[in-house]
């Protein structure tokens, strides 16, 4: 009777340990899907992570690709409203946000269209801001430079005088219609970005 009690004592421990065993097997592999699952996780995060900001970046670009373009136009434009108090940014040659926001200050203060963009209005205005002041006008030459950049191109003919008049409105009008942009004559970042295009210097 002892013999056989403590036989069915044996039998009940060894299933407990039996038991025990599984359960801990069942635990490991739980974990290891877990962890698995957590990798997995953590793989996918990473990669949307990289491909996001992949992506960002390349968005980014594209979409700033215009306007970071350099131009002796623009940085020439820049230098005058530098020295009048308007432009605070870098005198880059870039027709970005800090040029847009210095143009249409100073058209604000001259009491003309604010459009941030430089037409015979805002030519106008700002040399004869400019001759009030200490700059040397003759320094400017930055519709010099557009006459000849659109000569070149097959878009202007008439003389590299720096004056912002008729036929240089018409030459920026022709470069507009050359990238089927707006066409009002008027040097903005989207005319900068199409001189560059059509294989000027923007």
């Amino acid at each position: 009777m002892v013999k056989r009690f403590k036989s069915i004592k044996m039998a009940v421990m060894l299933f407990a340990v039996v038991a025990l065993l599984a359960a801990a097997c069942s635990s490991s592999d739980d974990s290891s899907d877990t962890t698995v699952a957590a990798d997995g996780a953590t793989a996918t995060t990473a990669a949307g992570s990289e491909t996001t900001a992949a992506s960002g970046s390349t968005d980014t670009t594209k979409a700033s690709s215009g306007a970071a373009i350099e131009s002796a136009i623009t940085k020439d434009i820049q230098t005058v409203l530098a020295h009048l108090g308007y432009h605070t940014g870098p005198v880059d040659g870039i027709y970005g946000p800090h040029t847009i926001s210095a143009i249409e200050a100073f058209q604000t203060d001259a009491g003309i269209t604010v459009d941030g963009k430089y037409g015979p209005e805002t030519h106008d205005a700002l040399k004869e801001a400019a001759e009030g002041s200490d700059f040397n006008w003759d320094d400017f030459v930055a519709i010099k430079e557009l006459q000849t950049q659109m000569a070149d191109l097959g878009f202007y003919n008439g003389a590299i005088d720096g004056t912002y008049g008729p036929e240089t409105e018409a030459g920026v009008k022709a470069v507009q219609a050359a990238c089927s942009i707006t066409q009002d004559g008027v040097y903005g970042p989207d005319t900068h970005s199409c001189l560059n295009d059509l294989g000027g210097d923007a």
